[in-house]
């Protein structure tokens, strides 16, 4: 059985980790944004960076892909910017759910396609010693 292992982005410095199982949830740093908004209804952006461990300036990025993607939304204070929850109808979450899962499962089969193609090369290498 073939072990996959994929890189956790937001946190390269805990190095490879064992891929999940088919099928499996992946959460990324953008998950765990909207649970801690979903969570906090209003974080400032600081507190959400502090929080998850990441740079103001991915929590700022992650936070505009996520208003114009109309999940969350942006307030702003002559000294801090906050990101507030976003009430979508049932329906909306239905969709962007299917969406994000569309992605991800495309996602998912790009990686694994780069780390049989990545295992390939390695064993092509380690027959050329």
């Amino acid at each position: 059985m073939r072990t996959h292992y994929y890189i956790a982005l937001s946190s390269v410095s805990e190095g490879l980790m064992p891929m999940p199982e088919p099928g499996a949830k992946i959460e990324t740093g953008v998950d765990k944004l909207v649970k801690l908004v979903a969570a906090e209804k209003k974080v400032s952006i600081e507190d959400a960076a502090k929080e998850l461990g990441v740079p103001i300036s991915l929590v700022q990025e992650w936070a505009d892909f996520l208003e114009q993607e109309g999940l969350l939304d942006t307030e702003y204070s002559l000294s801090k910017s906050y990101l507030l929850e976003k009430r979508l109808s049932r329906d909306d979450v239905v969709q962007k759910s299917k969406e994000y899962d569309t992605k991800k499962d495309a996602f998912i089969r790009k990686v694994d396609i780069a780390l049989g193609r990545l295992e390939s090369e390695t064993a092509t290498f380690e027959a050329l010693r």
